[in-house]
């Protein structure tokens, strides 16, 4: 049992380190994909991106491995029902508190936005805004996703969670660069949503 164990972190530990080295692979073709198609524009994406990041990483990273996954393992090695019991209490709590603070920089990230970046042209703030509020989707669609990931830590399955990063750069990327003539900026945050999406879906 205990090399039974240790053989399927260890295929585990593989596995997320391929996905690692390929996700990072993919960051470096985005940055690259990001300066062809766009040049030096990018800085009204660049500020949009700080508020959803900023709530994810708040609100849901540091939490997940921290708090959820050692209490949901530890519930899962007592009894089945209340481990499930308990991830269906932090699934819905955060799918309900990101809501909930989403719609809240929806409304007001004009005014975060020029906090932010006071000295920014009118121009741009505008475009930052709209790109701010598209990609308010993505931290919840992450946060869902980071409750399925501990599941599955807790679980030792990996494969949806080497899958994730990797799908959700490709997503980046790919809306970038065939729908950059539509769509402008826009094409990048419309990526953004799409790949958390996918993020959350591969985990189901």
């Amino acid at each position: 049992m205990k090399k039974k164990y240790l053989s399927v972190v260890g295929f585990g530990a593989i596995l997320l380190g391929f996905s690692s080295i390929l996700s990072r692979l993919l960051g470096v073709l985005r940055d690259h994909v990001f300066a062809n198609v766009y040049g030096n524009t990018l800085d009204a994406y660049f500020l949009a991106f700080r508020i959803p990041d900023l709530i994810y990483n708040l609100l849901v990273f540091g939490a997940m491995s921290a708090a959820f996954v050692p209490i949901y393992a530890k519930l899962l090695q007592k009894n089945k029902t209340d481990a499930d019991d308990f991830a269906s209490e932090i699934f819905n709590s955060i799918f309900l508190l990101l809501l909930i603070i989403s719609g809240l920089f929806f409304l007001f990230s004009p005014y975060i936005l020029s906090f932010l970046a006071p000295g920014l042209n009118p121009a741009d703030l505008i475009v930052s805004i709209e790109l701010t509020r598209i990609m308010l989707f993505s931290p919840i669609f992450l946060g869902l996703s980071s409750v399925l990931q501990g599941i599955q830590n807790a679980k030792k399955v990996f494969f949806g969670i080497s899958l994730a990063p990797i799908f959700y750069n490709l997503a980046i990327i790919i809306s970038a660069y065939v729908f950059s003539g539509t769509y402008g900026l826009k094409a990048i945050s419309y990526g953004v949503v799409l790949g958390s999406a996918l993020h959350f879906l591969i985990q189901i």
